[in-house]
C-alpha cells in the first residue's frame, strides 16, 4: 500500500511540475518560480527523513555512552512546583540515570521551591545523582543555563530542558546515542503535550508540531544540518556550550 501511495504521489508531482513550467504570460503569475522552488523543497524534505536512520546501540558504545558525565540543566522561574517536581522525579526513573542535575531558580516571585528542594535532594543523594540548587537574581533562561554550567566543569554532555518537563523512561540513553559518532555535536529530543487531550486545539497544534520533529528536523538531521534544536529536550557536547557561553 505504501509503494501505491508513492507511485501515485510521484505521478501527481510529474503532473503537477509539467503543469507549472508550461508558461503563459497571459495568465502565469509572477510568483511561479517561487511556488515550483517551495513545492520541490516540501517534496524533497519529505524524501529525505526517510534517509535518516538512528545508530543502534551495541554493547561497546553502551560502555562509551555510560563512561560520560551527563549533567543536565533546569531553569526554573515562577513554575508550578508540582510541575518542577514531576519534571525531577522523572530523571530519577531514567534507564541510564544523569550523572548530576542542576536546578537554578532565576529569581521566581511566586515561590522559592522549598518544598521541592527538601524533598528533591535527599532523592537526588540517594539515588547516587550529585545535585546543585542556586536562586540567582533573574536574568532571563540562557542567563541561568550559564549558571549551571559554570558549577558543573565536569560535565562531558549538556542536557536542557524546561522547568516544566518530563522525560521519558529511556529520554537520557536514547538522546545519549547519536553521540557515538565524533562528529556530532548536539542532538534534538522529540517533544510531545502532556495536555494533548484537553481540546481539539492541542491536539492540533500538537500533531503539528511533532509531525515537524519527524519530518523536517529528520530531513535536516540526514544531512547533519538540524537548524533548530528542541528547548524541553536538547543534548549538546560540554565543550560547545563553554566555548559560546559568553554569548
Amino acid at each position: 500500500m505504501s509503494i501505491v501511495v508513492l507511485l501515485l504521489a510521484t505521478a501527481w508531482t510529474a503532473h503537477h511540475a509539467v503543469v507549472a513550467f508550461e508558461f503563459d504570460p497571459k495568465t502565469t503569475s509572477r510568483l511561479t518560480i517561487v511556488w515550483i522552488v517551495l513545492f520541490l523543497v516540501f517534496i524533497l524534505q519529505t524524501f529525505m527523513y526517510h534517509l535518516e536512520r538512528p545508530r543502534k546501540m551495541t554493547p561497546r558504545i553502551a560502555r562509551r555512552l555510560n563512561e560520560l558525565h551527563v549533567a543536565i540543566i533546569v531553569p526554573a522561574y515562577n513554575e508550578d512546583p508540582g510541575y518542577l517536581k514531576a519534571g525531577l522525579e522523572s530523571f530519577l526513573r531514567q534507564t541510564r540515570l544523569p550523572s548530576s542535575v542542576h536546578v537554578v531558580d532565576d529569581g521566581s516571585k511566586n515561590t522559592d521551591y522549598a518544598d521541592v528542594r527538601a524533598w528533591w535532594e535527599p532523592a537526588a543523594h540517594a539515588a547516587g545523582v550529585k545535585t546543585t540548587w542556586q536562586r540567582v537574581p533573574n536574568g532571563g533562561k540562557r542567563h541561568a543555563q550559564a549558571h549551571a554550567v559554570r558549577v558543573s566543569p565536569d560535565a562531558e554532555i549538556y542536557i536542557t530542558c524546561d522547568s516544566d518537563s518530563i522525560f521519558a523512561p529511556n529520554a537520557v540513553e536514547q538522546v545519549l546515542i547519536p553521540f557515538a559518532r565524533p562528529r556530532v555535536q548536539s542532538v534534538a529530543g522529540l517533544i510531545v503535550a502532556a495536555n494533548v487531550r484537553a481540546n481539539w486545539l492541542v491536539r492540533i497544534t500538537d500533531l503539528w508540531f511533532v509531525v515537524c520533529q519527524l519530518v523536517d528536523r529528520s530531513g535536516q538531521s540526514a544531512v547533519g544540518a538540524v537548524m533548530v534544536n528542541s528547548g524541553p529536550l536538547a543534548a549538546y557536547r560540554a565543550a560547545v556550550v563553554r566555548d559560546n557561553l559568553d554569548s
